[in-house]
């Protein structure tokens, strides 16, 4: 990057945010090879990776449907101490419930809670989703119905929102429990 500048009399050296940046374009062109390779290039630059570069690059790869280089990046993240976010909880979880793989899922919220990270709203509605998904809805209703008591002993304290309730209502919907839809 730093090479194709010196043919304009001008030298720029990038730093994070000019990586992240570049990182997140190429990531969402599908480019996630050469997101890759910058990524790489960082590293060999000294360039001290953050949450935003992880995260950016584990979705990217979660998007092309790579999961084990993905989650391969998110193990090197914690073993580097960067401290993952709820967005790189999240972007992880919601890989697995739209592979329909919810015990994963909901060890990676056990991981994340241990870890000190507080999973949002956004969180428990990647999992209703899932739940709906595959039909599950007495679980669903009980997550939903424990966001709205905001139960501290069951660990969900962020309440629902209009995305939580739609969320259930097209599921109970789908399995043909319209009036309890209604009722909702």
């Amino acid at each position: 990057m730093v090479n194709e500048n010196i043919g304009f009399g001008v030298i720029c050296w990038p730093n994070i945010f000019t990586y992240n940046t570049i990182i997140d374009g190429l990531c969402k062109a599908g480019l996630i090879e050469k997101a890759r390779e910058l990524f790489l290039e960082m590293k060999g630059f000294g360039i001290s990776l953050d949450t935003v570069t992880y995260t950016t690059l584990i979705h990217g790869f979660c998007c092309v449907g790579d999961w084990k280089k993905g989650t391969s990046l998110f193990i090197e993240m914690m073993d580097q101490d960067v401290r993952p976010s709820v967005v790189s909880f999240n972007v992880l979880i919601d890989e697995r419930c739209k592979k329909r793989k919810l015990d994963e899922a909901n060890r990676l919220l056990e991981l994340m809670i241990q870890r000190g990270v507080d999973p949002t709203v956004y969180t428990y509605n990647i999992f209703m989703n899932g739940l709906c998904k595959i039909g599950e809805i007495s679980p669903t209703i009980k997550l939903l119905e424990e966001m709205a008591k905001g139960n501290e002993e069951s660990g969900v304290i962020c309440r629902p929102n209009v995305v939580s309730y739609s969320t259930v209502i097209d599921g109970l919907c789908k399995v043909g429990l319209v009036k309890k839809a209604i009722n909702l």
